[in-house]
């Protein structure tokens, strides 16, 4: 359980591209990256933590800038 892998995995998923959670199978899809390395935290937190983070900054964002404000929020 490590954010570096998450940040791995995002950086594979989106390679150079940005998040912009337009998408919903793509906020599905972040949600369960997150879940599947950090078990012990509630789905539900995740959740909401990726749905603050896609509704509060409405421009495309790279992986590392998701990741760092989803970690404010979880931990």
């Amino acid at each position: 359980m490590n954010w570096s892998t998450v940040e791995h995995n995002c950086k594979a998923l989106y390679q150079y591209q940005f998040i912009n959670g337009n998408n919903p199978a793509e906020r599905k899809i972040l949600i369960n990256l997150i879940a599947n390395e950090f078990p012990d935290y509630p789905r539900i937190r995740i959740a909401y933590a990726v749905d603050r983070c896609l509704s509060t900054i409405t421009e495309p964002m790279t992986p590392i800038t998701f990741l760092t404000f989803i970690k404010g929020y979880i931990l």
